[in-house]
């Protein structure tokens, strides 16, 4: 019997694979998927003897990638591939009676984003003879991996692979920590998604605010871990480092950091009013409103009225009046705007500062004509 299957491609390998009773032979070049993994893992636990063929390459063997010291540990017997020599097979043969052969290579990336197939061969004694003889050729050459240390995860290189880490963007990474979430592992999806956000902070950022913004729960929950954990930075670390910083990541989208680097701030500094507001920016534009709402009215908290000299937005202000006034702009009480734009043209005129009356009143005045600013300054 020859089938080929162009949907559910996953699946139905999972249930071929399932079906194993004596031996898998599988030679594929890449391989991310969790879900084939885990079944791979359970045909070693149930003593299927299973043979794996992949490449050597960085999309392969890398942190946070899958575990193929427990494949080994359960009894799975390993082989390596080279780059060079490209090992661009996608096969599997099961107990020598079943073949699935085709295009499809078991990643995130060819499950969601190719166009891929996979034709299965039952009772096809002559070409499951051939696709044999081509695995026993392939692993003559190879030598069996007894273990993946660290240093082999840390000196893989992304260039010499035939597809690395760049060609491929972040995919892999963001597809295997969803697939992770979704089942259960948050501390691994978290995990991942970190190391997302350190290779490439735009597209991390873009994909937890889209999946914040639908509402998706696993995104919803790497959120609230990232969100809470530290950033160090290696650069200033002053007050106003870090608070310039903070404004870097965000103008280059990288909110996640951002977040972090105002988490670490507000622990080591007094000043925290500044920060909360950054960190509360950062948070509306990863569309947590809520989130940013709570770091807006930290920072109102954390005033120094009448007087305090801050830095809010690469100016210093010797008095709160116009920052406060922009925070409850940004928590969208325009009743608490005025109160506070009317308390700086009241307190300016006593301390004689008319250039600090023009402004206020100029705001006031815009607002009574329903010109909102987009920011008080």
């Amino acid at each position: 019997m020859i089938k080929a299957h162009f949907q559910n491609i996953r699946i139905e390998l999972i249930k071929e694979i399932s079906s194993a009773e004596k031996s898998l032979k599988i030679a594929v070049a890449w391989f991310t998927n969790n879900e084939l993994f885990d079944t791979l893992l359970q045909k070693c636990k149930d003593k299927v003897h299973v043979e794996l063929i992949l490449i050597n390459d960085a999309i392969n063997i890398k942190q946070f990638g899958l575990n193929f010291n427990e494949f080994i540990k359960e009894g799975g017997v390993l082989y390596f591939g080279d780059s060079e020599n490209l090992m661009h097979h996608k096969f599997c043969i099961i107990d020598d009676k079943v073949l699935i052969n085709g295009s499809y290579n078991w990643t995130y990336w060819a499950e969601t984003k190719n166009e891929e197939n996979i034709t299965i061969f039952k009772g096809e004694v002559e070409i499951l003879k051939s696709f044999n003889e081509e695995f026993r050729k392939i692993v003559s050459t190879k030598r069996q991996i007894q273990s993946i240390e660290t240093n082999m995860l840390n000196n893989v290189s992304d260039e010499n692979s035939f597809f690395n880490l760049k060609n491929i963007g972040v995919n892999e990474y963001i597809s295997s920590a969803v697939d992770l979430g979704n089942r259960g592992n948050y501390e691994m999806a978290n995990k991942i998604f970190e190391e997302v956000t350190k290779l490439n902070p735009v597209k991390a950022n873009r994909v937890l605010q889209n999946g914040v913004t639908s509402n998706i729960q696993v995104f919803k929950n790497i959120y609230q871990s990232i969100s809470t954990k530290t950033y160090i930075p290696s650069t200033d670390t002053t007050y106003e480092g870090y608070c310039n910083s903070i404004r870097n990541l965000i103008r280059e989208g990288n909110y996640i950091n951002a977040i972090g680097l105002a988490n670490t701030c507000a622990t080591k500094y007094r000043e925290k009013f500044t920060v909360h507001v950054y960190c509360g920016d950062a948070k509306t534009k990863l569309n947590d409103l809520t989130g940013a709402e709570i770091e807006y009215n930290k920072a109102l908290n954390y005033r120094h009225y009448p007087k305090a000299k801050i830095l809010y937005y690469n100016k210093a202000y010797n008095y709160t009046f116009f920052p406060r006034a922009d925070v409850f702009l940004k928590l969208g009480q325009k009743d608490k705007v005025i109160e506070t734009l009317n308390e700086a043209v009241h307190a300016y005129k006593k301390l004689n500062i008319p250039i600090g009356v023009t402004k206020a009143e100029k705001y006031l005045n815009d607002i009574s004509n329903n010109q909102i600013p987009s920011q008080i300054e």
